[in-house]
């Protein structure tokens, strides 16, 4: 394993719990959201490394923020069971999601069409929704799942107009938008646990050009997957050191898999395919400032930051409020 890079940057300030972020990259304006534990958003600003703005985007931890392809506006959701749409830093869109969960909404690529749509957990049904936020708020489908899969963990872009959804005990469920009453497919993670100290998945990380897939846990392993034509495949899993994942995130090339654990490090790994069979091979372990502060959240620019080089940065964040950047072999 190579020795770990240092971090090129880091910001503090955050005043909170730090549990999601995404980079905001237009042309002459280059910024990094993170949102936190107390709902506040804190916008900073990447040519000067300072912070720009902040503001209180509703009750409840903020646990994702998304920005589309457009990057004209951006979404937050709060776990207060509210999705909001975001333009030059005035809320202009609101919906309702009644669901209390920590499932975080995600982008989603509309079948037959350019446009991105959003998907989070519904209220009481049961229920995934997608909806449009272009114009203005508007269901366009919802996919209803079963009690028995238990809580919803994650959710991501399949590709092709679908959404995997992963639930607690392991179970992988995936939808075609445009066929939304039952699953396309259907899938279960052996957590490899026993009675008396059940595994719980806690996250997902899906490559649509790679039809690749990584389930994160609470327990020290990594258990990627391949879904294809022929349906989901298991794939080697990999032992990390310590248990538990928080979250898992692919860099845009998808030659890379960054995971967010639970003992305060940023894992990377490689995938590389050996006898016809994905499998990730680890990297490098990031130290974080704080030694006994779990880290929530990892992500990757989707562009180069002019203000870091013309590089991809990795960007990761947790308990410890602060965050830290990296330049990840460019």
């Amino acid at each position: 394993m190579a020795a770990p890079p240092d971090p090129i940057y880091s910001f503090r300030g955050n005043q909170s719990q730090v549990h999601c972020l995404n980079f905001l990259l237009k042309a002459g304006s280059e910024k990094l959201i993170s949102g936190t534990r107390t709902g506040h958003v804190f916008v900073w600003d990447l040519p000067t490394k300072s912070l720009s703005d902040s503001f209180l985007t509703g009750d409840g931890t903020c646990i994702s923020v998304l920005v589309p392809d457009k990057q004209d506006y951006f979404l937050t959701h709060n776990r207060s069971d509210c999705v909001k749409k975001w333009t030059d830093w005035k809320c202009t869109l609101e919906f309702k999601t009644k669901c209390l969960q920590y499932c975080a909404a995600k982008l989603l690529q509309a079948p037959a069409s350019r446009a991105q749509l959003v998907a989070f957990p519904g209220g009481e049904e049961r229920s995934i929704q997608v909806a449009s936020f272009e114009q203005e708020e508007r269901v366009v489908s919802q996919m209803n799942y079963p009690g028995s899969a238990g809580n919803i963990m994650s959710l991501s872009d399949a590709g092709a107009g679908r959404v995997l959804a992963l639930f607690e005990a392991g179970d992988l469920l995936l939808w075609d938008l445009r066929n939304p009453g039952k699953p396309q497919g259907a899938f279960r993670i052996d957590l490899g646990a026993d009675d008396t100290a059940p595994s719980a998945a806690m996250c997902l990380a899906f490559s649509a050009p790679k039809s690749l897939g990584v389930v994160g846990s609470s327990d020290n392993t990594l258990h990627p997957f391949a879904l294809d034509a022929g349906g989901f495949r298991t794939l080697p899993s990999t032992k990390i050191t310590n248990e538990g994942t928080s979250h898992l995130c692919f860099r845009p090339d998808q030659k890379i898999l960054a995971a967010a654990c639970w003992d305060s490090k940023v894992r990377l790994f490689s995938a590389r395919s050996i006898d016809s069979k994905t499998v990730f091979r680890p990297l490098a372990v990031l130290p974080t400032l704080v030694e006994d502060k779990s880290v929530s959240c990892v992500t990757f620019s989707d562009k180069p930051v002019e203000s870091f080089g013309g590089k991809t940065i990795l960007a990761a964040a947790g308990d410890a409020c602060s965050i830290l950047l990296w330049d990840i072999y460019n």
